[in-house]
């Protein structure tokens, strides 16, 4: 059958976009980095942090899927940000850059898992604090130290001068910021307080009211009164009332 002439001409108007549009250059080019990629950039920027903090035993790895990402051409660099909070930690979202000749072309945040296992000492049973060091009981076990900021004792034996500064509960690992020097007069303990007025001096019993150390002043109190009377430290649960 043969079309009218008009007909002929709507066919061809409406063909000749689609012929264009084939022939179209493709948009800007573009690169792509892959999800392997950004997980190794990650791990090593991590591992390098965790070694640097003396972190030698932990261990890193990726645990949140990663897409692959198709960013500008040009230099790529891959730029790991500053981790919100205490690091190292169990799980952590971790900000990341992808930028392109110094320009940042996409961020994400890519999820992390860490591990720290170490043999260390760890209480054997709840303590208070102020606890004397000597009678806490302490048992090697391996603990994953992301749980905490700061050092483990380096050994059961540690402790013996010293005292606890909080408490503490069974199976958490024994931290050397846990204990303190014990000092050389303690609070709710009995003291010789030595009175000096004029050429008379005398020592009568009392209970110190508040922690003390060589030189320092602090409130005691003598077991046949009630008056609190301020007093220096001398020794070792000694003090000195000067009237």
């Amino acid at each position: 059958m043969r079309l009218p002439a008009c007909a002929v001409l709507l066919l061809s108007t409406l063909a000749a976009p689609l012929a264009t549009g084939a022939a179209a250059p493709v948009g800007t080019p573009g690169q792509l980095v892959s999800a392997d990629a950004i997980a190794r950039a990650v791990e090593a920027e991590l591992r390098a942090r965790l070694q640097a903090a003396g972190r030698t035993q932990a261990s890193v790895k990726v645990a949140g899927r990663i897409d692959d990402q198709t960013v500008p051409a040009g230099a790529l660099s891959t730029v790991v940000g500053s981790i919100a909070g205490r690091w190292p930690r169990a799980r952590v979202g971790v900000p990341v850059q992808l930028r392109v000749d110094g320009a940042v072309a996409r961020t994400l945040t890519v999820w992390v898992e860490s591990q720290d296992l170490r043999n260390v000492p760890t209480y054997s049973a709840d303590y208070p604090a102020r606890r004397a060091g000597e009678a806490v009981a302490l048992a090697t076990a391996q603990v994953d130290m992301n749980c905490c900021a700061g050092d483990a004792l380096e050994s059961i034996d540690a402790v013996q001068s010293l005292r606890l500064k909080r408490s503490v509960r069974a199976g958490q690992p024994a931290m050397a910021a846990d204990f303190e020097v014990i000092p050389d007069v303690q609070a709710q303990q009995p003291v010789h307080i030595d009175v000096a007025r004029g050429a008379v001096r005398l020592s009568v019993p009392g209970i110190a009211l508040r922690d003390g150390r060589i030189g320092e002043r602090i409130p005691v109190r003598a077991d046949d009164g009630e008056r609190t009377v301020v007093s220096r430290v001398t020794g070792k649960q000694k003090v000195q009332v000067d009237e």
